[in-house]
């Protein structure tokens, strides 16, 4: 009942080959692979892992790790630690596996804030100050260009 007119996916060689990908590591980290080819064994391994122990007790936890380790398996090593600076935030923190010479930059440029500015004492390792206003729109630009293989 929609108006908009039927569209027919095709992937792309990229594509194809950014899902094989993303599947070998969705397979590492839940142990088990679909049969099926694609998006399809793509969310058949989805649901397999939903009615799983490990994803059923503590769910959310779970998932959120094994979806971390999904998406840093697919990203450069330095593009999580400036996603967590630039979309969410976060200022750097060692607990959070940051490496320490970006802790220590990130406390220097703040040293510079006078004492006395309210906003001095957000600044610690670990603490949120995000999302930015334009996580947004940087969501919708880029998420279509570098992950529609996954939407």
């Amino acid at each position: 009942d929609c108006d908009l007119p039927k569209v027919q996916y095709k992937e792309s060689f990229v594509d194809k080959a950014l899902l094989k990908r993303f599947r070998s590591l969705v397979e590492k980290e839940i142990g088990y692979r679909s049969p099926k080819e694609g998006i399809g064994g793509l969310l058949e391994e989805g649901r397999f892992y939903k009615l799983t122990p490990e994803g059923q007790v503590n769910g959310s936890v779970n998932q959120h790790r094994y979806v971390k380790n999904v998406l840093h398996g697919m990203l450069p090593p330095a593009l999580p630690v400036l996603f967590r600076i630039f979309m969410s935030g976060l200022i750097p923190s060692v607990e959070m596996g940051d490496p320490e010479w970006l802790v220590n930059y990130t406390q220097q440029l703040f040293s510079v804030i006078p004492d006395g500015w309210s906003i001095k004492d957000q600044l610690k390792p670990g603490q949120q100050l995000g999302p930015w206003f334009y996580t947004h729109f940087l969501t919708s630009v880029f998420a279509p260009k570098f992950m529609g293989f996954l939407l």
